[in-house]
């Protein structure tokens, strides 16, 4: 497996350039073209006749990208060297290929095909130089799929005095823990910190590997942070908050609670010790403190200290529990896990509500098993066209928007083993049963997932006149120009 050795890297069809193949041949990138850059678009104009400008088309479509990449090679031995030869001149010529770039922060892809030949020119018994013209006819470049399922909608069960008996039941009091747009958004911590949401794509141990972040970008150097408020916080109780955070420079990082009165104002402040943050690398901060008698409110706040302007600052999975132990990582999107209310804008529990005779809100009657909806989000800048994966059992399917009423429907009836899968890009939009024969839709209205931090909700239903063990699956994509 080729290793890489400076980024961006790119790999295709089995190799990499700026990395190192399996024989130890270093491929060096020195120029590339049409990657970072917009495409180009596409339309029809005609003169106006009798005055000035033209006549064009309203739409403008993006023409496909082409991406050119040059460099020069360096084997070890000549034998090597004329093993390189001939994989590069092999390079795609069975057909398109997926072209991944592996960039400083995000890791984007892309269908390509050659344009033409390669092209190699000896310099050396065991260098050369090379070329390679690559197009893309989806000119977006896309990133690492993000999934959101639903069930059927499924009412829950009501007041049950006896099922949570000996059952102990963890809240997390965070309540936008990975940075999505919500009423409860993430601040900044000072003037110096300008905060952002992203998508990303790298494994934190424990965690779904693909998730949203808070991130603030550093304006002025100094110490650069985000802020998260917690409510229902009770003085004199002991509460431990726990994220993960990374830097793209190596930087010490801190976690701060800051306890605010039933005004809003400060009260005190406790932080951890200083932790070092590789570049890049995910790291959990954790902290454990005793609020103070007047304390109502908390704000969660990781920092980076003695930052740069131009540092990225990331956040997420924020987990904060009352008491001196912390458990894993959960939130109401969770396996098993509920909101108490708005996703992404409310506390979330590791299992069903039952009684809460805490809160002030009287009875607590729990939340639907399944309310039978999705939230999309882009967070790139292009729309994008999610795949849609429906397993049985299921009577005439279908997945609409609640706030248009577009539907795609599928007519027939699936079986508890059936699996549906709706490719909705224009370029394919298909839907197709286990992997099989190819079905056709009673209705199509397809739609694209907008490049916007609001969530795009997608409901899940059927003609079923009881519940099922039906599921629904987005895949989406985020991309960008």
């Amino acid at each position: 497996m080729p290793t890489p050795l400076l980024h961006p890297s790119w790999s295709v069809d089995g190799w990499m350039a700026n990395g190192r193949d399996d024989d130890g041949t270093e491929w060096i990138v020195e120029r590339d073209d049409g990657w970072w850059r917009a495409p180009g678009v596409r339309g029809q104009s005609s003169d106006r006749v009798g005055y000035h400008g033209a006549y064009s088309d309203v739409q403008q479509w993006a023409t496909p990208r082409v991406v050119t990449l040059a460099g020069w090679c360096q084997a070890r031995t000549e034998e090597a060297a004329d093993r390189a030869v001939d994989r590069f001149g092999a390079l795609l010529r069975s057909g398109a290929r997926e072209l991944v770039v592996t960039e400083p922060v995000r890791t984007k892809r892309s269908l390509v095909r050659r344009e033409a030949d390669p092209q190699l020119v000896r310099t050396g018994p065991r260098q050369f130089d090379w070329q390679i013209v690559l197009v893309a006819d989806d000119p977006i470049r896309y990133g690492d799929p993000v999934l959101a399922s639903t069930g059927l909608p499924m009412p829950g069960g009501g007041l049950d005095w006896e099922a949570g008996l000996g059952a102990v039941m963890r809240t997390n009091l965070a309540r936008n823990t990975v940075g999505v747009a919500s009423s409860v958004p993430w601040t900044a911590y000072n003037a110096g910190s300008a905060v952002t949401s992203e998508v990303y794509s790298t494994v934190i141990p424990g965690l779904d590997a693909r998730r949203a972040l808070a991130r603030a970008t550093c304006t002025t150097a100094g110490t650069i942070g985000l802020r998260q408020p917690v409510l229902r916080v009770v003085g004199g109780q002991q509460y431990s908050a726990a994220l993960w955070a990374r830097c793209t420079a190596a930087r010490s990082a801190q976690l701060e609670m800051r306890w605010t009165d039933s005004a809003g104002g400060f009260v005190s402040s406790t932080a951890s010790a200083p932790v070092a943050l590789a570049a890049g690398t995910w790291t959990r901060l954790e902290l454990t403190a005793l609020a103070p008698g007047t304390a109502t409110g908390l704000l969660v706040c990781p920092l980076a200290l003695s930052a740069a302007p131009g540092d990225l600052l990331d956040a997420t999975a924020l987990l904060v529990e009352r008491g001196a132990t912390l458990g894993g990582y959960f939130d109401g999107s969770s396996a098993g896990g509920y909101w108490s209310g708005e996703p992404w804008g409310s506390v979330s529990h590791d299992a069903p509500v039952g009684l809460d005779w805490e809160s002030g809100g009287g009875l607590d009657w729990g939340t639907p098993a399944s309310n039978g909806s999705m939230a999309l989000i882009n967070m790139g800048t292009a729309e994008v066209w999610p795949v849609y994966t429906i397993t049985g059992p299921a009577t005439q399917p279908r997945l609409y928007l609640p706030s248009t009423g577009e539907t795609l429907l599928y007519s027939g009836t699936l079986a508890a083993a059936d699996t549906l899968v709706i490719d909705s890009h224009p370029h394919r939009q298909s839907a197709w049963l286990n992997g099989v024969a190819e079905r056709f839709l009673l209705q199509a209205d397809w739609w694209a997932v907008p490049p916007t931090s609001t969530a795009t909700t997608v409901a899940f239903a059927s003609e079923d006149t009881g519940p099922t063990a039906a599921t629904a699956t987005a895949s989406v994509s985020p991309g960008w120009w």
